[in-house]
């Protein structure tokens, strides 16, 4: 089993991780001589991702998406550890066909944590002085020949559980950039306003609007840059259709931009010569296309999580033929129940619910609920965050078992 990072985008006033969760058919594991049996072929029924506590607070909601996009009744704590969350459903290794992967969303307020280019968690043990994050899977035992047949309890005498621990790294494009991607660090936002049709025009209404900023993280520093250009990444059929933007003034007048599209970059996108220099005004924008039947998602549809999305990048602050400052974001069109797969597509349904192993209390929310929090007091979880607390580390409250002979394999 591998958990492996995707991406993360500012995504209005949040940060969306992405994450998922898949087989990996090249991994080679080994017996252990220390303890009874293996977890070569093991089950997985919950992972835990390591977060630092001081910023408990930051996490708003977490969501897991079966292979086909659905999204799953999962229950999400913090635990001493880090976020754990638990599925409806116990894993196999014949779960999944070739290729395929459970999806993780983790959404952390902006407010509190605004680094797109790590998680905020606790210094990885394995891999220290790196943007990465250790995490371990839950799960147990199975009969060799059969990863259906979790030895739970072997002829009266308790098994022991799996909790393998592995890292996962955040090395991204967008860190590694000659500019300062960090959207965290410029003065400026895109936001979805609206979409309208009419007289055979599909028009999208957005804002660039200022906002107040905290530390920079990256460099070179970006507090006081310009929005000379704005990159609006679209759909190939977007961009053939692309008419005009129009700059709304504050008169109600309208002035159109010298705006193209460009099929490729590696998708295509809107240039926008915007040239704004105020941080102190909202500047309205209108992108308009011909003949696009979808409004807004035949625009922007891009998948991220639960979000459809349009990426874009704000170019500033110019220097000779290069930009210094080149934020990257996501501006949601709409908020979905069903996720699109982010890797390839198809995949079986979810995997029945395993035997010996009680299935949810009640019906499941087919509508796509996000994580069932569930306060540790009977009360409900404090305002600075969705997700209760729960005590425990990997061993006592996250493992199979419960007790010493649950430890890591």
């Amino acid at each position: 089993w591998r958990f492996n990072f995707v991406q993360a985008s500012m995504v209005g006033d949040k940060i969306v991780y992405i994450f998922t969760l898949k087989v990996n058919p090249d991994a080679v594991a080994f017996p252990l001589s220390y303890r009874v049996g293996n977890c070569m072929n093991q089950s997985v029924d919950s992972v835990s991702l390591s977060l630092n506590p001081a910023f408990r607070g930051a996490v708003s909601e977490v969501k897991a998406y079966n292979t086909v996009g659905k999204v799953l009744p999962t229950t999400a704590v913090t635990t001493d550890f880090g976020i754990l969350v638990t599925l409806p459903e116990t894993l196999f290794i014949d779960s999944f066909p070739s290729g395929d992967y459970y999806t993780f969303e983790y959404q952390l307020l902006a407010s509190v944590w605004s680094d797109t280019t790590q998680f905020p968690c606790k210094q990885s043990q394995y891999e220290p002085g790196v943007p990465a994050c250790d995490y371990y899977l839950r799960g147990w035992q199975t009969a060799e020949g059969d990863p259906r047949d979790q030895l739970v309890d072997s002829g009266g005498v308790l098994v022991p559980g799996c909790c393998p621990e592995g890292v996962v790294q955040f090395c991204t494009e967008r860190i590694t950039s000659t500019c300062n991607p960090r959207l965290s660090d410029t003065p400026f936002r895109l936001q979805f306003v609206g979409n309208a049709s009419t007289n055979g025009l599909t028009i999208l209404n957005f804002m660039v609007t200022p906002v107040a900023l905290g530390p920079q993280l990256g460099t070179p520093a970006c507090d006081q840059t310009d929005v000379a250009v704005i990159k609006l990444y679209v759909t190939s059929e977007a961009a053939a259709a692309f008419a005009a933007v129009i700059l709304l003034n504050a008169g109600g007048g309208e002035y159109t931009l010298p705006g193209t599209s460009t099929g490729a970059d590696p998708q295509p996108f809107i240039s926008i010569p915007i040239g704004i220099t105020s941080q102190l005004v909202d500047v309205p924008v209108s992108v308009r296309f011909t003949n696009l039947q979808n409004g807004a998602t035949s625009v922007c549809a891009q998948q991220l999580g639960s979000f459809t999305v349009c990426p874009y990048t704000l170019n500033g602050s110019k220097q000779g033929s290069q930009y210094a400052c080149c934020a990257s974001g996501d501006v949601p069109v709409a908020v979905d129940t069903v996720a699109v797969l982010l890797e390839g597509e198809g995949g079986p349904p979810a995997p029945a619910v395993s035997a010996g192993q009680p299935a949810p209390d009640g019906p499941s929310n087919s509508a796509g609920a996000p994580a069932e929090y569930i306060p540790d007091d009977g009360n409900s979880a404090p305002e600075s965050s969705t997700i209760p607390e729960s005590s425990g580390s990997p061993v006592d409250s996250g493992s199979p078992g419960g007790d010493e002979s649950s430890g890591p394999q």
